[in-house]
């Protein structure tokens, strides 16, 4: 296995031509596998990381690491992925529109994680089509961690109509939820400065313009740079534990421990901005059977102001795998 390619190269790659398609086909993306060494998690990079998204600051090696902290560390990885050049869209062409986590047993700071990105098969979506990307972090060379994050290309048809998300990999969106709105149990509020995108690139790599300034975000037709949707969905975690902490018995962690998660990103939020959290107990159709349903939680991220909506997910345990 090799280091993590610098995001360098790949930022150079996504901008280089390559042959466009109107259709994706299951057998057009690159079976290519990206890998990266254990490796422990830089204590200066993880605490920028906690301070920029309101996480708890803990640097003990026998500390958790945060939830979507694996997902930054193959950042890299999964932009070499998806700007090569065999690659059937042009990254600059590609939405992040959710990303569905497990974290299958604690992860400590100080444990060497592996890394493992590849890309999997892409599937209709009402607006297009999706290309997931797996990520899995390895200890001893047992995954621990895993993800499927969904990358939208507009206007794109998918040819196998058959292929869902089940076949992608990734599970069903949540639907027929309740749990999250004014009148929900948790509630907080951040701010999304307006150099936010620039010192979330700086710790993830993620340089992308859209997120640096408004005149590099104007071409891609926005009026302001946007937050990194991972940020804001690791920002609403952070917001959660606060919340959670600042009540009056908050007992465990709603972020500690074995847990599945799904983030869905529904608009981008300009920079800067105001924002506010809801969070309360997920309440399905009682004709939906789901497991490890108990506990479950519903988290909403709304615009202070314009009350639209950004960002919508759903956190639940799942029991410990074993050691």
């Amino acid at each position: 296995m090799r280091a993590v390619p610098s995001p360098l190269t790949g930022y150079v790659r996504a901008v280089l031509p390559k042959r466009r398609t109107g259709i994706a086909r299951p057998g057009t993306v690159p079976e290519a596998v990206a890998v990266a060494p254990p490796a422990v998690a830089r204590p200066e990079r993880l605490r920028r990381y906690r301070e920029l998204c309101g996480l708890p600051a803990d640097g003990r090696p026998e500390a958790e690491l945060p939830l979507l902290w694996p997902q930054t560390a193959a950042f890299p990885l999964t932009l070499g992925l998806l700007a090569r050049r065999d690659f059937p869209v042009p990254l600059p062409g590609l939405v992040h529109v959710a990303n569905e986590v497990e974290r299958l047993r604690t992860l400590p700071v100080g444990a060497p994680l592996g890394l493992r990105v590849w890309l999997g098969r892409p599937f209709p979506h009402p607006r297009g089509t999706v290309f997931p990307v797996h990520t899995e972090a390895l200890a001893h060379d047992v995954v621990v961690w895993r993800s499927v994050a969904e990358y939208l290309r507009r206007g794109l048809v998918a040819v196998d109509t058959a292929l869902d998300r089940a076949v992608a990999g990734s599970g069903a969106a949540p639907r027929a939820l309740k749990g999250a709105s004014e009148d929900s149990p948790i509630q907080g509020e951040f701010a999304a400065a307006a150099d936010v995108g620039r010192a979330y690139g700086a710790v993830s790599g993620d340089r992308n313009p859209i997120h640096l300034f408004a005149l590099t975000a104007r071409p891609f037709g926005y009026r302001r740079a946007i937050a990194h949707g991972m940020w804001t969905a690791a920002r609403a975690f952070g917001a959660l534990e606060a919340a959670h902490a600042a009540g009056p018995a908050p007992g465990p962690s709603p972020m500690a421990g074995s847990l599945w998660a799904r983030v869905e990103f529904r608009a981008p939020v300009l920079l800067p901005a105001r924002l506010t959290l809801a969070a309360g107990p997920a309440e399905r159709d009682g004709s939906e059977a789901v497991q490890h349903d108990a506990g479950s939680l519903v988290l909403a991220v709304t615009d202070a102001v314009t009350g639209r909506s950004h960002l919508r997910a759903e956190l639940r345990p799942l029991p410990p795998s074993s050691p």
